[in-house]
């Protein structure tokens, strides 16, 4: 009877975790939705750049987090959860090749390059503008691995900072003197993005990994924390507003307010949410998966709402809309995968 509560409450533990993941999924939704118009600048600036700075940080500690765990029992635990998602990435690749192609036709690239493209995408940019995530996660995973063989996580994590620094070049290109500014662009108009494993995904991936080391630091005070940041986070928001980038993949506030934010639903007690008879943690990766799909075919039979306005009423009902349609597909692959485990969906 003492296990069976002690699993209960470490799955309830864990439950809050699983909550962080699926709010976050939603909330990458509705960013990817654009729901407001071209002409309301600053909110689609800030909508783009406060969620999805938080929520993908979130994805990549979590994810390090729970490996970790389980590398307690199973050493080579990671390397066997690389080997399961690969399938997956790789139906979802295919499934959106035709998007990629038609992207490739629209920069009038040349047909000799599209094997070279599929490379790329499938190995660093995703085929799709969505999945980069994956890569970025495989390959940050496995460099983690490696470099966790020769060193204490602690000196990983300096390394890592480092290296998010330099990622956020593109962030705060303003900022930058003249000869850092042409060093960036030259790295940009090669590997397109800060927003990979090595200057992004390796740092929250230790961090991570980290905090699941470090299992008996208590943070005190964590939620108090979160939100005094995520007060800094909006007013960096206005301050980076103006200023001449190149991307904003990398906030560097982001970094203290994924720490509390993750310490906090790590340390609280179980969040009351609907007890839903499907898993969270199963569902909202099919929600990151399919999401655009519905987009594209939203897009298509209802042109008329579903284009960019500015009317909030037309867009709360999108977002409504989509995020009704990605859960009911969700769900039925779901249940199509309980009859059909081998499914590669």
């Amino acid at each position: 009877m003492k296990k069976k509560i002690g699993r209960k409450k470490a799955s309830d533990k864990y439950y809050n975790l699983d909550v962080a993941r699926y709010l976050s999924s939603v909330l990458i939704i509705i960013v990817h939705l654009e729901p407001f118009a071209p002409e309301a600048k600053f909110a689609r600036f800030l909508l783009n750049n406060t969620i999805v700075r938080l929520c993908v940080p979130l994805f990549f500690m979590i994810t390090a987090y729970f490996l970790a765990k389980k590398e307690e029992e199973d050493e080579n635990y990671t390397y066997k959860y690389i080997k399961s998602l690969l399938p997956l990435y790789l139906f979802w690749s295919l499934i959106y090749i035709p998007q990629g192609l038609s992207y490739l036709k629209s920069i009038n690239l040349s047909p000799s390059l599209y094997p070279l493209a599929l490379l790329i995408g499938l190995t660093y940019l995703g085929t799709y503008y969505h999945l980069w995530y994956f890569p970025a996660l495989i390959f940050g995973l496995l460099l983690l691995k490696y470099l966790r063989k020769h060193f204490d996580i602690r000196n990983i994590m300096y390394f890592s900072v480092i290296l998010l620094l330099i990622g956020s070049f593109e962030t705060y290109f303003g900022f930058l003197p003249g000869i850092l500014q042409r060093i960036t662009d030259k790295y940009l108009s090669i590997f397109f993005t800060t927003r990979n494993f090595l200057f992004f995904g390796l740092f929250y991936l230790s961090l991570g990994y980290y905090l699941a080391i470090h299992k008996s630091k208590r943070i005190k005070h964590s939620l108090a924390k979160t939100f005094m940041f995520l007060a800094v986070f909006i007013i960096e928001m206005f301050l980076i507003y103006n200023i001449q980038r190149r991307d904003s993949n990398i906030i560097l506030s982001a970094v203290p307010l994924s720490y509390y934010a993750f310490t906090t639903f790590l340390n609280t007690k179980k969040i009351p949410f609907i007890e839903f008879k499907f898993s969270l943690r199963q569902i909202y990766s099919y929600y990151y998966f399919i999401h655009p799909l519905v987009f594209l075919f939203l897009s298509w039979i209802i042109p008329e709402v579903f284009k960019i306005s500015d009317s909030y009423r037309l867009a709360f009902v999108k977002v409504l809309l989509a995020l009704i349609i990605v859960h009911t597909i969700s769900f039925f692959i779901l249940e199509l995968k309980k009859k059909y485990p081998k499914l590669p969906i």
